[in-house]
């Protein structure tokens, strides 16, 4: 797992199927982005391994230049974003904090994270609605991977059928992306 939100949803998943939260932690390993091959193809090692680019989705907060109570506005988002709320949303939700003091305490995974996005290898995603069409076909896929490991069956039992998986993921995002754009 990449991200402590997917780690969450991973150890949630194995709880339901009958297994303790303790096993399922043991056995779960959250792990940083992976290098790839700088030739691009996946089975070639010959020249070397490049870091990866990703894209990163956060949440935020605005406030309207509208709002009748600018102040009491304002206080929501100190309040919100202070080291106690975050860190408190951080382990409910299992996501990564967005405050350099919280990721350097909450964690590597977690400092890894937050250094790759100060070191720009992390883009920022904006949350726009109509990516959704772009993302299920990838959470679809790793709901599938847990889902094939709790029943001990899995249609993704080789690296050629995880490379069809993918290909297959990257085939609707593609679709999606032409759909979006109209073209």
């Amino acid at each position: 797992m990449t991200t402590p939100d997917v780690y969450t949803m991973f150890v949630r998943e194995m709880v339901n199927a009958g297994y303790t939260e303790e096993y399922a932690k043991e056995n779960i390993v959250m792990t940083d982005v992976p290098k790839l091959p700088v030739s691009g193809d996946l089975e070639d090692e010959s020249q070397g391994f490049k870091d990866m680019t990703v894209m990163g989705g956060i949440n935020g907060y605005a406030i309207s230049s509208y709002t009748k109570a600018p102040n009491a506005a304002l206080a929501f988002v100190d309040f919100a974003t202070s080291y106690k709320m975050i860190e408190l949303r951080s382990k409910l939700l299992g996501i990564a904090p967005a405050r350099a003091d919280l990721a350097e305490t909450s964690g590597e995974l977690n400092q890894s994270i937050f250094s790759n996005l100060k070191e720009g290898s992390i883009y920022v995603m904006p949350s726009v609605r109509a990516l959704a069409q772009v993302w299920t076909p990838l959470q679809t896929y790793c709901a599938r991977l847990a889902d094939d490991v709790l029943k001990g069956k899995s249609e993704y039992a080789t690296d050629s059928a995880l490379k069809s998986g993918i290909e297959a993921v990257d085939k609707r995002i593609y679709d999606a992306i032409h759909t979006l754009s109209g073209g």
